[in-house]
């Protein structure tokens, strides 16, 4: 499975709800690159790399009806729209991610949530734990930090940036959107 055979559908989506395109690339490259560190940690199957990139670049959507509780709105775009070849379950598990992603509300409490297979709720905890990294690391939509590397020791994933800029915001991001993270892989997140 790739994007590319999905391309078309999800720019399509994203031009008709005037999305960040900048944004949405960017937090899809810092998602797929965050997954693929953390490769041997998800024990995912590549498929749900490409449902990461789908909600990494749809996220925002929503903002296009009302930017606050845009995350409400993204999941109603996506959840009701087309998006050939991808199946009803992978299109709600898409929906899922870009609903939880600014951590505004608790997943468990939701009842949606909780009536999806085992599963798929464990696959959109990991996807959405990593979403919430990508997006905080942009979080001023100018994509300053054009390249990062991740390293590991013992309980933390350091976010290693080129150091050419002051990371305020994102380390307040970081803060902000790291707790899932933290409680779905046990690794606090810091940026550097």
């Amino acid at each position: 499975y790739g994007l590319d055979i999905y391309s078309l559908y999800i720019s399509n989506l994203l031009n008709k709800y005037s999305g960040d395109i900048n944004h949405a690339q960017y937090v899809r490259m810092a998602s797929v690159k965050l997954f693929d560190f953390l490769k041997t940690e998800l024990g995912l199957e590549n498929k749900a790399r490409v449902l990461l990139e789908i909600a990494a670049i749809l996220h925002d959507v929503g903002t296009f009806i009302r930017s606050s509780d845009h995350q409400l709105h993204s999941k109603y775009i996506i959840e009701n729209s087309e998006i050939f070849g991808m199946t009803k379950s992978e299109i709600e598990i898409v929906a899922q991610i870009s609903l939880w992603h600014r951590g505004a509300q608790s997943m468990q409490n939701d009842l949606q949530f909780r009536a999806l297979p085992r599963s798929e709720r464990l696959t959109i905890l990991k996807l959405t734990s990593i979403l919430r990294i990508a997006d905080s690391l942009d979080r001023a939509h100018t994509q300053r930090i054009q390249d990062f590397n991740v390293a590991f020791n013992d309980n933390t994933m350091t976010i290693v940036t080129d150091g050419t800029h002051q990371n305020i915001l994102e380390k307040i991001a970081i803060t902000e959107k790291s707790d899932l993270f933290e409680s779905v892989f046990g690794y606090k997140v810091i940026i550097n």
